[in-house]
């Protein structure tokens, strides 16, 4: 009998170490994978003196990525002081088309191709600096709460890392967007071949619900606001991306 326990005791220490040595391997791949995200993002520091991983974390904290713009392309029907629709040489109705974002504010197609530029540059470099470190990330799935910095130095939740993949997306998409605008409408918004059926122009996705009504004045005084070509947004333009 004590020759049966011993045997039994020896099979049971002998699987406990098996279990130890697959714990100690996973620990050393979490161990490499965090090194390897951090070596791949050393800080470099800019003529400005800024580091990367300074403006990355700034980028990351101080931009409020839930709420950046996010236009679409939407049509304007032009009427005259009393309201009646102006008219095009050819009898057809006057249109104008803006971008706009999800708060109603009208921007230049200019002013939106820098947001989007600027945009994507700090969402790529914070996503860039967290990717490497896809492992943790899917550990902490769990917890939204939990920081991603201790492996890659971006002072990020999980909910914040998942909110700007999200609208890196869709900043992706609004290049597209604008691409497609820039080929069809001038800086004022009318369409380049007012014969056109804008309906079916790929990337733009104009429909009818989106549609208001604006006088010739009331789109002067409009494309004339500083507001119109303003490129800034909330806690951008203090980083040195």
């Amino acid at each position: 009998m004590k020759k049966l326990f011993a045997i039994f005791a020896v099979i049971g220490m002998t699987i406990c170490a098996g279990n130890q040595a697959s714990a100690q391997g996973f620990l050393n791949k979490l161990k490499k994978g965090a090194e390897k995200a951090t070596s791949a993002v050393k800080s470099v520091t800019d003529a400005t003196g800024v580091t990367q991983n300074e403006a990355t974390d700034t980028a990351t904290v101080q931009v409020d990525w839930s709420n950046i713009p996010v236009y679409t392309a939407q049509q304007v029907n032009v009427v005259d002081s009393v309201g009646n629709p102006v008219l095009n040489e050819d009898g057809t109705p006057q249109i104008r088309v803006f971008l706009v974002d999800q708060n109603g504010n009208k921007r230049s197609a200019e002013a939106v191709k820098a947001q989007n530029k600027a945009l994507l540059k700090a969402a790529g470099m914070v996503l860039a600096k967290v990717g490497g470190g896809a492992l943790i990330g899917g550990l902490a799935k769990g917890g939204t709460g939990a920081a991603i910095g201790a492996a890659t130095g971006a002072l990020a939740s999980i909910g914040d890392i998942n909110t700007i993949r999200k609208q890196k997306k869709s900043l992706d998409q609004q290049k597209k967007l604008l691409k497609a605008y820039s080929q069809n409408f001038t800086d004022e918004g009318v369409p380049v071949d007012a014969a056109a059926d804008l309906s079916k122009v790929k990337d733009l996705n104009l429909t009818n619900e989106a549609t208001s009504t604006l006088s010739e004045a009331e789109i002067a005084a409009l494309t004339a606001d500083p507001k119109f070509n303003d490129s800034s947004v909330a806690g951008l333009d203090d980083i040195e991306i």
